[in-house]
């Protein structure tokens, strides 16, 4: 009973590091062309940020679109935050990130409590994008599930659109693998009993 009671707890442990992520936040920019226009997460809360931003010909403030004036977006400035709330449990994020900066981030909470942390400066290492200028599409999957999303800016400014969040599911792979180790300690288990009597 004590060797299977052992394996049990192996077969945990080996299964909670294999879906314990490397790094947290991880990303993947997905296209540095222009997408269509989607369905845009409505904030919950706006602190020195206006949703719904058109470029205007003043060219204070960029924009994530190449085409000027005809697609709405949402800038954040600094020192401000934008919150979304409202959308369940999920674990990834998907938006169009104008003119990325190092001092844009984005944070991850769940019942309340921080659970993780994407900075600008992390999003723009080893891509060839240079701060403040461009834009691309990127995909971000949170080191823990979230139910509550805030983007911020500490300067002039954070702009973004198409801003949509998704569940990711588990590996399909990984509750099968864990069911075989399980089976395969059973099978050894009943086997050693067998030749214990």
């Amino acid at each position: 009973m004590k060797m299977l009671s052992k394996l049990v707890l192996a077969t945990v442990g080996a299964l909670a590091l294999m879906s314990a992520p490397v790094q947290a936040a991880s990303f993947n920019w997905l296209s540095f062309t222009q997408p269509d226009e989607t369905p845009m997460l409505v904030a919950s809360s706006l602190n020195n940020a206006v949703e719904g931003e058109v470029w205007s010909s003043s060219g204070q403030f960029t924009t994530p679109w190449d085409t000027q004036g005809v697609r709405e977006y949402t800038r954040v400035q600094g020192g401000g935050s934008a919150t979304y709330t409202g959308f369940g449990v999920v674990s990834a994020i998907n938006l169009l990130w104008g003119s990325a900066d190092e001092y844009n981030s984005i944070e991850f909470w769940f019942n309340g409590g921080l659970v993780d942390t994407l900075f600008g400066a992390e999003a723009l290492v080893g891509y060839g994008f240079n701060a403040g200028v461009g834009a691309g599409t990127i995909e971000i999957m949170s080191d823990a599930a979230f139910d509550q999303l805030i983007i911020k800016s500490s300067s002039n400014a954070f702009e973004y659109a198409n801003l949509q969040v998704s569940a990711v599911p588990l590996p399909a792979a990984l509750p099968l693998y864990g069911a075989g180790i399980a089976v395969l300690g059973f099978m050894g288990w009943r086997r050693r009993q067998k030749a214990a009597a």
